[in-house]
């Protein structure tokens, strides 16, 4: 049986299994034996993100999840801020607790695209909304507050997004990498995409790849060089470049689309060079 067709004949099993996958994957991973620096950074950050990918993608596709959108909204929802909240000491309950707790981040952000993506009626909405989602992140995250955020409160950020474990960590808290991480709002967006994909019979599966792709090239690229770039700008523009051709537009929405990324840019430019100069 294809995967495709459990989905569809199996959901409830389905939706336990891929559940259940990711936390015993996201478990094991730091009970299992280091690898070499900057190996450990590839492979672990690479396994990560396309298990949340794929767990994204599952949860936007499951017919239970769809039908009972806002009660799992509410369910994870409640259940992400509980273990938030939760006491973790010894390291295996800390590893287990964290497991669950991305789990239900991941559950919670997919059932909130499920709630919007079907109040949208036309493909060609879907440009201007990733790409206004793709600036305000380079500003959230170059300019103001991501950047007090993480001068004065940087344990907020690590605790409330799905942290990318290290092969080796629960073993040894000095095994890298650490600091890495995929936010609330990356995997928000990650579920508004698969859920338009759904929703306009877009390119799914190119959506799928190029998205993993991206984001995983995004996250070694901070592990070399320790910038915090903007994720939204990564996942935009995987989002555009997979459905190029399967967004059409009128005339006049390419005239509004063309202004706009113009305008995009040097807003981007024009937060890149306030980072500069203050970095200066």
């Amino acid at each position: 049986m294809k995967l495709s067709e459990m989905q569809e004949t199996k959901p409830g099993a389905s939706l336990v299994g891929a559940l259940a996958l990711f936390v015993a994957v996201r478990c094991a991973v730091p009970w299992m034996p280091a690898l070499p620096r900057g190996v450990n950074e590839v492979v672990a950050i690479g396994l990560y993100v396309w298990l949340v990918v794929a767990l994204v993608l599952w949860l936007v596709r499951n017919p239970i999840v769809k039908e009972l959108r806002a009660l799992v909204l509410l369910a994870s929802g409640l259940a992400w801020v509980a273990l938030l909240l939760a006491i973790k000491k010894e390291p295996a309950v800390e590893i287990l607790l964290r497991s669950v707790q991305d789990a239900c981040l991941v559950a919670f952000m997919a059932t909130a695209a499920l709630l919007v993506v079907p109040l949208l009626k036309e493909t060609s909405i879907l440009v201007p909304i990733v790409g206004a989602a793709a600036v305000a992140d380079v500003i959230y995250i170059l300019v103001a507050p991501m950047q007090t955020i993480l001068s004065k409160a940087p344990d907020v950020v690590t605790k409330v997004a799905a942290y990318v474990p290290a092969f080796g960590e629960g073993l040894d808290k000095a095994a890298g990498p650490k600091g890495f991480w995929i936010g609330p709002g990356d995997v928000l967006l990650i579920a508004f995409m698969f859920a338009a994909c759904a929703r306009f019979q877009l390119r799914s599966r190119r959506t799928f790849w190029a998205t993993g792709a991206i984001v995983w090239v995004a996250l070694l690229i901070v592990a070399l060089t320790g910038w915090p770039l903007p994720g939204w700008l990564f996942l935009a523009t995987a989002f555009l470049v997979a459905n190029a051709g399967a967004i059409t537009l009128t005339p006049e929405e390419r005239r509004i689309t063309y202004g706009a990324l113009v305008a995009g840019v040097l807003l981007v430019i024009g937060a890149a060079w306030a980072v500069a100069t203050r970095g200066g």
